[in-house]
């Protein structure tokens, strides 16, 4: 709320969230505050990662660099400005594109759109959509 009322429009906004904790230990703790037991009640499967996903986000790219701001917790990272009927057009484009399946097309388009992207490893067709940062 208090990057909202003294945000000047345009920038993202950081919150210093703690400590990473493990998915396991997260469902291990959701399980149990439901009342039930992990691994009896529910088991919990491992299925390894998939094409795309990551053991770790970036939240800042190299090209943006995050600023302080009035609070230790919060990171300023400013955005440059979007014409919003370029983006409405690139957006209306992607959609066309998955309709018609052209994962070429819209790892392209995505390049055009997202400077930084590199789309993961090839995947064969139905292997998931490409996800931004890889």
């Amino acid at each position: 709320i208090e990057a909202g009322v003294r945000g000047e429009g345009g920038e993202v906004f950081l919150l210093d969230m703690g400590q990473p904790i493990r998915i396991l230990d997260l469902a291990r703790q959701l399980i149990t505050l439901s009342g039930l037991e992990p691994e009896l009640d529910i088991p919990i499967a491992f299925t390894g990662l998939r094409p795309g996903e990551k053991l770790a986000e970036d939240l800042l790219t190299e090209q943006e660099a995050g600023q302080s701001t009035w609070h230790q917790k919060i990171t300023r990272c400013p955005q440059p400005p979007q014409d919003p009927a370029r983006l409405f057009a690139q957006i209306a484009r992607l959609e066309e594109l998955a309709a018609g399946s052209d994962e070429t097309g819209i790892r392209a388009l995505l390049r055009e759109m997202i400077p930084d992207y590199e789309p993961a490893a090839d995947t064969p067709s139905g292997g998931g959509a490409p996800s931004p940062g890889g």
